[in-house]
């Protein structure tokens, strides 16, 4: 080594360096992306869902509600059993609250947003009240004829959204909305060891969300504004943006 000329050692340094950036590259690569709902796009993908028209009043999301049940194990042919939900990174109403505030602030539903979080509601609040009723992964191993020893892994979520109006003259709330969105998933039968299920959660909750953001745009009909966008302004022919000179005489 001692021998080695300059051009040499720049040699060696130049390929030490090069094998430390790889192996920096490589384990940035190989590193667990973090197992949450609200943060891995590769579990949870957001909706982009945008209102055709915003609604005048405000809303306020209450803090949602964990009324969580887990199915009746015994019901049914199959057996089931039941994931943990330790591999979360956070708690799962933790992970749901924040994507469905997430989803109605992009959504452009309301105008303007406030959540449990802080604060209070006002009086010309519409209030949103999520409560999460199911939401589990479970191993199911077929029984049924022809389908002995096949596992699946299966996935189930289910929201409440209770959403009541701005005070009225009767000092009350109006009810606009109450509805539970279900959705159920599955891998196909197999043999062999099924897997975690934990993108099927994903995607049951992206049905969910989907479905209820229209439900919840559809609701709000008796408080809303004008359309968002304004279309083109249009000329005596019915067309867009008509020129004029070219309108027939």
């Amino acid at each position: 080594m001692a021998g080695l000329s300059e051009s040499r050692w720049r040699y060696v340094a130049l390929l030490g360096a090069t094998v430390t950036l790889q192996g920096c590259l490589l384990d940035s690569l190989f590193d667990e992306p973090e197992i949450d709902l609200a943060r891995n796009p590769y579990i949870y993908q957001r909706s982009e869902y945008e209102a055709p028209r915003r609604t005048n009043a405000p809303v306020y999301v209450t803090r949602l509600k964990d009324r969580r049940e887990l199915p009746d194990l015994d019901k049914g042919p199959n057996y089931r059993q039941i994931f943990s939900d330790e591999i979360w990174a956070r708690s799962i109403p933790v992970m749901v609250e924040e994507i469905l505030i997430e989803e109605i602030d992009h959504s452009k539903i309301y105008n303007g947003i406030s959540s449990g979080n802080g604060g209070t509601p006002k009086s010309t609040d519409i209030i949103l009240e999520p409560t999460l009723l199911y939401m589990y992964r479970m191993r199911e191993v077929m029984t049924e004829a022809g389908m002995t020893g096949r596992r699946r892994t299966v996935a189930v979520s289910s929201l409440q959204i209770r959403i009541r109006g701005p005070v009225d003259a009767s000092g009350g709330r109006p009810t606009l909305m109450d509805e539970v969105f279900h959705q159920f998933v599955a891998t196909q039968p197999r043999l062999g060891r099924p897997e975690e299920g934990i993108a099927l959660t994903g995607r049951t909750l992206e049905q969910i969300i989907k479905r209820a953001l229209v439900k919840i745009y559809e609701s709000n009909s008796v408080v809303r504004s004008e359309p968002a966008a304004v279309p083109a302004s249009t000329g005596k022919t019915g067309e867009p943006n008509a020129d004029p000179a070219k309108r027939k005489k």
